[in-house]
């Protein structure tokens, strides 16, 4: 998820993303809610869950197991096409397991976020 503030308050979206070990990657379409809003502030918060299972209990005795990241960063709409080749590759790769190299020609029609991080967290409960 990627959160943002407009004028009107927050706003907090699913995303497809990946990330290289230096930056997460966002992709995104090319106009929308989004990008105006980082438009009017590039500062976003990014959070992501998985492995989560609930754990039966009784009363309040119910909990969940999982690893989850929160963190902040400043988000960048990517112009450059090989950057923009680059990071659109990380996130196929992030969901095929495959590192993937485009061509700048397949990477048209899209938008490529890049979320230079500012601070990260991680948690799990297991």
């Amino acid at each position: 998820h990627l959160g943002m503030t407009g004028k009107d308050g927050p706003y907090v979206v699913p995303v497809n993303f990946g990330y290289d070990g230096r930056v997460l990657w966002v992709h995104c379409a090319e106009a929308g809610h989004k990008l105006d809003l980082l438009a009017e502030d590039s500062r976003v918060c990014f959070e992501t869950c998985v492995d989560v299972h609930v754990v039966p209990g009784t009363g309040c005795g119910w909990t969940c197991e999982f690893a989850s990241v929160v963190g902040f960063g400043t988000a960048t709409l990517v112009s450059d096409p090989a950057e923009k080749a680059h990071g659109l590759g990380v996130v196929v790769g992030h969901y095929s397991g495959e590192p993937e190299s485009l061509s700048e020609a397949k990477t048209r029609g899209v938008a490529l976020l890049r979320i230079d991080i500012s601070s990260m967290t991680g948690k799990t409960r297991a």
